[in-house]
């Protein structure tokens, strides 16, 4: 009875939504203009390859408004263990802060991390996405639902949802029930809609794009490799009241790295992280 009330939902959302999903509901008031947002979509950060990010990020949002989302991170590198799991929490978090990332989503392998990740995620001025994770012992979320970004006049909602739901430190409610919950009150609330998630499972939301899970939607432009970063532009055209998505693979390869970070990057590898053999 669940699965046949979701499909019913669901097909409610999709006729209602897509007949007038690229109208917006304040923004397009002016006549003639075309407002640009990029979003910056990487599927895996890891502190080796930080300070290069952290660059290539500054460089992006000195030259426009730009939102950065992150599927999943990775406080202690593969074949690490942490010395003093706090102080690494704390110092990869700060790394994250001064990069400038805008939303994570919150995975399994951070979850993982205990107490020491969840009151760090509450000190932290980044927005961590988990709109079906909550605590056990609190009864609270670990972060937050979802979150609507207001750049260059317009309203960019970001959902983030865990299908990885195998975790003793949290409880997660049903995804699909989730994103039919939110995804109307997004629509109200905001311009375009964006739903990151992880999952290999392709989905069907009438979403403007889907991140780190593929889509079988063949009218939205959301078939992004979920292996590949992307630089993402959208243009909103306030004449016709529509948008269009242009996509290019990111390349940080040849930027420089940011002093700042490294600096950190280093204190984390000689202080806190011990390499398994």
């Amino acid at each position: 009875m669940k699965k046949l009330y979701s499909v019913y939902v669901l097909n409610i959302l999709v006729t209602t939504l897509f007949s007038g999903c690229f109208i917006s509901k304040s923004t397009f008031e002016s006549k003639g203009t075309e407002k640009k947002l990029t979003l910056l979509y990487f599927p895996n950060w890891t502190i080796f390859e930080s300070a290069k990010i952290a660059s290539f990020i500054k460089l992006e949002k000195n030259a426009g408004p730009t939102i950065v989302l992150i599927k999943h991170c990775q406080i202690i590198p593969p074949k690490y263990i942490s010395t003093d799991t706090s102080k690494t929490v704390e110092l990869t978090i700060k790394i994250l802060e001064l990069s400038n990332i805008n939303g994570i989503l919150l995975s399994s392998n951070l979850l993982n991390l205990g107490e020491c990740f969840t009151e760090a995620v509450k000190k932290s001025n980044i927005s961590w996405l988990g709109a079906n994770v909550i605590n056990k012992k609190t009864r609270q979320y670990v972060g937050q639902e979802y979150v609507i970004y207001n750049s260059s006049g317009l309203g960019i909602a970001v959902l983030g949802v865990s299908f990885d739901t195998i975790n003793k430190n949290v409880q997660y409610r049903d995804p699909d029930f989730i994103i039919l919950k939110l995804l109307p009150i997004l629509k109200n609330r905001s311009d375009f809609q964006c739903l990151i998630a992880n999952t290999d499972d392709t989905l069907n939301y009438p979403f403007d794009i889907i991140l780190g899970a593929p889509s079988k939607n063949p009218l939205l432009a959301n078939m992004f490799p979920v292996d590949k970063a992307h630089k993402i532009i959208i243009s909103f055209d306030t004449t016709n009241k529509s948008f269009s998505i242009n996509t290019q693979p990111i390349n940080y390869s040849t930027v420089s790295e940011d002093q700042e970070i490294m600096n950190l990057k280093e204190e984390i590898a000689t202080k806190y992280l011990v390499k398994q053999e």
